[in-house]
This record gives C-alpha cells, structure tokens and sequence, in this order.
C-alpha cells in the first residue's frame, strides 16, 4: 500500500494517544498506547499500582462478603448493598478482560491509529474522532464521578441530621438509625461498630471505591477509543474513495491513460485498506463482545434495583438526588459505549455509496472493464452487515440500547 492523497501528520495524533496513554496509565492500565510511551513504566509505579489492585480486589470481596455478614441492615441500606454488590463485582472484570487481551488491543489500536493512517489520513475525520472519543469519555466520567458524590453527600447529611436529633432528644428517645458515615456497605466493620477503628475503616473503603471506579473509568475509556477509532476509520475510507475523483480532475484529457491507471492501482489501495478494517472489526468484536455482554446483564437488573429503591425509599431529597443520579449514571455509561460501537455499523454502511461514487465511470475501454469488475466485488463485500455483538448474537446499536431501556423498565413494572 502506496497511494496516499493527504500525507499524515502524526502530531496531533499522538499528541491525543500520549495523553490518552496517561490517563489510561493512572486509571490501571498501561501500556496499551505502544508507539506513545506514557512515561509511566519505572518500578515505583508499578508497585503503587499493584498496591492498589489488590485494595480494590479485597475492596470487591469484602462488599460480596457483606451479604454472609451484615444482618442488622436497615431497608436503605439492604438496596445498596444489592446495588453495588452485584454491580462492583461485573465491572472490575473490565479491567482484567482488557488487561487479558493488552497484546490484541495494542496491536490494534497500532494498525488502526498508524498503519492504516499512513495510507491515507483526512485530517477533518481525525479531528472529529478525537473530539468525540473526548466528549464521550467526559460524560462517563462525570456521571460516575457524580453517581459516587451522590452516595458520600447521602451519608453526610444523615450523619448530620441523626447528629441533630440526638443533641436535641438527647436522653428522651431511643434512635433507631445511628449517625454513622457508611456510603458502602462492607463485611467488616458491623453496621453497629461505632468504634474509631470502625470510622476510619469506613472512609478508607469510601477512598478505595474511588479508586475502584477510576479503574474501570479507565476501562471504559479504552473501549470508547477502540470503538471510535474503528468508526472513524470506517469515515476515513469514505473519504479516501470520494477523494479519488481528485486524479482525474488534475489529470484532465491529455494524460488520461495515466490517470486511469492511477485511479486502478488506488481502487485496489482502497479495497486492501478496507480488508484491514474488516479485520480490525474482528478484533474489537473479540475485545469487546464479554465487556458489552456483562453490562447489559448489569443495566438491565441494576436499573430495575434501582427503580424499585426509588418507590420504596424513603422520599428525601438526599435519597432522590442519588437514585436519579445513580439511574443517569448507569443508562449514559452503557449508551455511550453501545452508542460508539453502533456508529461502527452506521459508518460501515455508507461505505459501498463512497466506493460507487469513487470515479470508476471515468474510466474507458479495457481500463473501465477492469474497474468495474473490481468495483463490483469491492461492494459486495462492503454490503456485508458489519455489527459488533454482544451474546455473541445480539447487536450493540442504538436500537438495542433503546431494546435494553425498555427491558428494564419491564422487568420492573413485574416486579413491582
């Protein structure tokens, strides 16, 4: 592969990926970005984050662990623990998947981002998957950030309250709810242990949560750049097609048998280029198919939990700001990541209009025999449905993500 109408220039673009690199390097997982080195490889680093993997595992078990233990848990305290105990566990596999598959996601990520760019690049189409791989990761984290506030602001201000009530009533009642901070329901400390060590113990696993969701920000994060890269490479062939008709202008009548001969050899670019993508979205579909799988299994059950805590609750605005929010956080998390992955579909389908209106009717006698047989089997192939599956048969698009909504809410209207 030669031909290339618009040179690439790889500053921008690893400009963004070297960044990328570091906040994947800071969110747990480094080292995916191969041809922008992150700066985060010296051994110190390695040991923090080893430290803090293994805090965050016994993190997750102690939350499963509560289940056996806690048995003095007041109804709001039962739906949390349901909530985050089943949903921690599903998501820190992320991390472990994509970590499982760091080799496929670099080389990847490599072919997509380098290779194919050298090719051929439109600086337009970069500069629009970078914004979009930006506003998406932005949204993710915001709305989980925001889930994980909610709960703390929750706790605060019942610890605020119940502290209230006791200085008022003091000796005269007997409260049933203590003023403890608990934003996560843990196996140890009990949910009666008032002692310091219980306290700090609380905060400290209210810290690791955040660290815990920094990592599979950064799970998501990956997958949102793999899936947008993919879609846009899809967008950049587009381009690369429409920007054929470009030899013939240059070219004009007097050197017509050379630029057909151009226009052949380039075709024949653009199909090889399109066989590469077509292998890039085999790997993604490898990549990514467990991670979409295990969240439509976690939207579906977690957003009727969470429904369900929202009739049956106590009606506080505290309470409710974190239900909403906690719902906001689930549904843009999944919608992002479905989202990006239906665009690949969408991208993937506009493909054998840019191959058709590529030039090839310029083309005369046995030069124009040629195209159109090449032509013909080029949008044969292009027509294939390309999707990315979760279940190994169910599409990721903006249609199931709307499927998935719908699951939910009727799941919980059986319930309740």
């Amino acid at each position: 592969m030669h031909f290339s109408t618009k040179n690439y220039d790889s500053k921008k673009t690893s400009q963004y990926f070297y960044k990328a690199g570091r906040i994947l390097a800071i969110g747990g997982l480094p080292g995916y970005v191969k041809w922008c080195e992150s700066g985060y490889t010296r051994p110190v680093y390695k040991h923090i984050q080893s430290f803090l993997t293994v805090c965050v595992v016994s993190f997750v078990v102690m939350e499963v662990g509560a289940f056996f233990t806690q048995t003095n848990l007041t109804e709001r305290q039962q739906t949390d623990l349901l909530v985050l105990g089943f949903c921690h566990p599903i998501l820190m596999t992320y991390p472990f998947i994509l970590t499982y598959h760091r080799e496929r996601i670099r080389n990847l990520l490599y072919r997509l981002c380098v290779t194919l760019k050298k090719v051929y690049n439109d600086v337009e189409v970069e500069r629009r998957m970078t914004r979009s791989a930006t506003l998406y990761s932005i949204s993710i984290v915001l709305n989980i950030y925001s889930a994980l506030i909610s709960y703390g602001y929750e706790e605060m201000l019942h610890v605020i309250r119940t502290g209230e009530y006791l200085f008022v009533k003091n000796s005269s009642v007997i409260v049933e709810e203590d003023g403890t901070f608990m934003p996560v329901i843990t196996a140890w400390p009990d949910v009666k242990d008032e002692s310091n060590l219980a306290h700090i113990s609380r905060i400290a696993c209210y810290l690791i949560w955040w660290v815990c969701m920094t990592r599979i920000c950064a799970a998501f994060y990956l997958i949102i750049i793999i899936t947008g890269c993919l879609c846009f490479q899809y967008t950049n062939l587009q381009s690369y097609f429409y920007s054929l008709n470009d030899i013939f202008e240059q070219a004009g009548e007097t050197d017509r048998e050379n630029a057909e001969h151009k226009y052949e050899e380039a075709f024949k670019v653009g199909i090889q280029l399109h066989a590469e993508t077509l292998w890039c979205t085999r790997q993604c579909q490898v990549i990514c198919s467990i991670v979409y799988s295990l969240q439509i299994v976690l939207n579906v059950a977690t957003f009727s939990v969470l429904m369900l805590q929202m009739t049956n609750s106590e009606r506080t605005l505290a309470s409710t700001i974190k239900t909403v929010v906690s719902c906001a956080a689930l549904l843009c998390t999944t919608g992002m990541s479905m989202w990006n992955a239906g665009n690949v579909t969408i991208e993937a389908t506009h493909l054998p209009t840019a191959m058709y209106c590529s030039g090839w009717h310029l083309c005369r006698g046995r030069s124009s025999l040629r195209v159109r047989k090449l032509l013909v089997v080029a949008m044969i192939q292009a027509q294939r449905h390309v999707v990315i599956h979760g279940f190994g048969i169910m599409e990721i698009s903006y249609r199931a993500y709307v499927t998935m909504v719908k699951t939910s809410y009727s799941v919980f209207s059986l319930l309740y």
